[in-house]
């Protein structure tokens, strides 16, 4: 999917799962006055919130002409008063969006978003867009759902790990006809969605009236990205989980035994702007993950999973003071990582409105908004890709992989001995037996850090029912960190 964060903090909680909690940091007081107090527009002036745009006349108003073009196309001049009425962005979302754009980059000064002036620049997303698929697409299959069936995709696609573009798994989806700006915004117009964290992690967050004026007006390079979580948690957007189906090749998840109040986050509505993205990034867990776009265009690059960190981001290719977002990406680190390295092969295509992509675990990718778009993206674990999702939510989120494992012994038997084989076979003890046995973890019969004397048999390694029944493993504050995997 695209850029997933879901690093655990010491108390093996996600900055997902700490959106949920108690402790989530209020983004701006304006917006909670703007609440209680009905603050009003005339009270900020715009002057104290503006960049210096050095536009020609000309060029405002043109840019001014298409944003009318822009607000028309998307049926946003049907609820005017959800439309500046001189036709640019408001005070008020100016010293909101920049309140979170500070907080969100703290490193980067507020002229920093609009250093390249890219807004004046952009055709080159155009022409992507406009690329036919057949030269766009480059080294992935197109596919129907209608023609592959889930076997054959599982032996195909899913076990080796290659990527694949799939048409006709939303045609029938209420979203194609739902999900659009103008009815989004009538509707969820006061819910306050992510737009960003802050340098703690902590989410920052914006109503749908507002970012949707942003995306309209803004001149950033890299623009703000709406990418909510756990959606189907949220009261007032919840019910929107109903305008889609699952496509059939990904309805089984294995993550699903732990209950959607314990698992990991795995679903989530972006809505960006263009020129918005992700950077260069893989899916946390070797989780793999399915990407559909109801509105827009997403230009995609991906990289195996056999190439090197260091080859696929490219830093030594970003210049002194320059950004390293996705389309600082796609138009100055890309080209030079083509030409400077070998790259035996490139995977890169333009997903269009309905299409789904199929991103297998542990692949590299980057992904940047052409024009304006909605999605729905989730991760998830089945046969296909268990044994790599395993190996690593078992030691990097150790005490979600010990109430994982559990589950899976009372849910689902079969997949509890798979896992426990793996354990036997890597010699590997799950930190809560490694606790009640008083053994070094992470434990490995190889491991220098574990005791030479000590030496475990087959049994050692599974759950009987005295283990499970006597360890107060879930009840313990562990203050230890999570092991984190690159």
């Amino acid at each position: 999917m695209e850029d997933v964060v879901m690093e655990p903090d010491q108390n093996g909680q996600t900055k997902d799962n700490r959106e949920n909690g108690t402790s989530v940091k209020t983004i701006t007081e304006a917006q909670s006055k703007d609440e209680e107090a009905g603050a009003s527009e005339s009270s900020m002036s715009s002057s104290d919130f503006s960049l210096s745009d050095e536009e020609t006349p000309e060029e405002n108003k043109a840019f001014k002409e298409s944003r009318l073009e822009l607000i028309k196309k998307y049926g946003l001049d049907k609820y005017k008063k959800y439309i500046p009425k001189d036709n640019k962005m408001t005070a008020r979302v100016k010293y909101y969006t920049f309140d979170i754009k500070r907080k969100h980059r703290e490193e980067l000064p507020l002229r920093g978003w609009q250093k390249l002036k890219l807004y004046k620049n952009d055709s080159f997303l155009d022409d992507w867009i406009n690329e036919p698929d057949e030269t766009s697409t480059i080294n992935l299959d197109r596919i129907n759902v209608d023609d592959v069936t889930v076997e054959e995709f599982m032996e195909k696609y899913e076990k080796p790990g290659i990527p694949v573009i799939i048409n006709g798994c939303a045609e029938n989806w209420d979203a194609m006809s739902k999900w659009n700006f103008a009815d989004l915004v009538k509707k969820y117009k006061k819910c306050k969605l992510k737009v960003g964290e802050d340098d703690e992690g902590y989410p920052l967050k914006l109503k749908l009236k507002y970012f949707i004026e942003y995306m309209l007006y803004n001149k950033d390079d890299s623009p703000l990205y709406l990418f909510q979580s756990s959606i189907e948690n949220r009261k007032r957007i919840k019910e929107i989980v109903k305008d889609y189906e699952v496509p059939k090749y990904f309805q089984d998840d294995y993550l699903k035994i732990l209950g959607s109040d314990t698992r990991p986050p795995y679903r989530w509505l972006l809505i960006g702007p263009r020129r918005s993205g992700t950077t260069i990034h893989c899916d946390p867990l070797s989780t793999s993950a399915w990407n559909t776009s109801i509105v827009g265009h997403k230009k995609w690059i991906l990289f195996p999973p056999s190439y090197e960190k260091e080859v696929v981001k490219g830093k030594k290719y970003k210049e002194k003071g320059a950004d390293d977002e996705a389309i600082h990406y796609f138009k100055y680190i890309y080209p030079q990582i083509l030409e400077n390295e070998n790259i035996e092969k490139r995977y890169e295509f333009v997903q269009r409105p309905g299409e789904t992509v199929f991103v297998p675990g542990r692949w590299w990718h980057c992904v940047l908004n052409l024009d304006e778009t909605i999605a729905i993206t989730q991760n998830y674990c089945n046969r296909g890709n268990f044994d790599r999702v395993w190996r690593d939510a078992r030691k990097a989120r150790k005490k979600m992989a010990v109430r994982w494992i559990r589950k899976m012994k009372e849910i689902d038997y079969d997949l509890y001995k798979r896992a426990i084989d793996i354990n036997k076979d890597d010699k590997f003890l799950m930190y809560d037996i490694a606790k009640m046995k008083d053994v070094e973890w992470p434990y490995s019969e190889s491991s220098s850090s574990s005791s030479s004397s000590t030496s475990l048999s087959d049994y050692d390694f599974e759950y009987s029912d005295i283990d499970i029944d006597n360890i107060e493993y879930n009840k313990e504050d562990i203050k230890e960190k999570e092991v984190k995997l690159e």
